[in-house]
């Protein structure tokens, strides 16, 4: 049932993909400020954060200490923005963005697939989930091995991308037919009937 009474079906399916769009660029920006907080929040430092700080050995005080607060370490480094970077490890903010991506692309692309029932539409979205499932997959595996992140601020980046899509897009959405619906254009009435 379309919830735009009185329009065709073009302009039903225009609306209701655009709305869809809009839906899908909050719930990204929600994510990134998120994603933001939780790493001004926590202030994890990446597994490469020494060779960025590049600490004064000769100023710190180890002898009886089994850790160093970060507080006391003295960084050498004159790259500030560098240094702040590297003390922002959790969650990781490029797995949280392949995955919110790859979420609404599952979820969206098995919608369309199984409301218009076109067999050519299972077998893109099965390329098209392979292609994204090997991009996303290398996404969050690279965060692990070029030192960026620990393999717990990638699960981090998972679980928000998943906090942020699932609530919004993973239950039945309300406009479903207008946006899975077969594209059929009915001839449009005369507006003076």
């Amino acid at each position: 049932m379309s919830i735009f009474k009185g329009k065709n079906k073009l302009a039903n399916y225009f609306t209701t993909a655009t709305l869809l769009y809009l839906k899908y660029l909050i719930t990204f920006a929600v994510c990134v400020f998120l994603m933001e907080y939780l790493k001004c929040a926590f202030g994890r430092l990446r597994p490469h954060f020494l060779a960025v700080c590049q600490p004064d050995w000769s100023r710190m005080d180890c002898s009886n200490k089994e850790s160093i607060p970060v507080s006391e370490t003295f960084c050498m480094n004159p790259d500030t923005r560098r240094i702040r970077t590297a003390r922002t490890s959790f969650p990781s903010g490029h797995t949280a963005a392949a995955f919110h991506i790859w979420i609404f692309l599952a979820l969206y692309l098995t919608r369309v697939a199984r409301h218009t029932g076109i067999s050519s539409l299972y077998h893109t979205r099965n390329v098209v989930m392979a292609i994204f499932t090997v991009w996303t997959a290398f996404t969050a595996i690279t965060r692990v091995t070029d030192y960026w992140h620990y393999p717990s601020d990638v699960l981090g980046g998972v679980v928000l991308a998943m906090v942020c899509v699932l609530p919004v897009f993973g239950n039945l959405w309300r406009t479903s037919e207008d946006v899975y619906g077969p594209r059929n254009l009915e001839k449009q009435r005369p507006h003076f009937e």
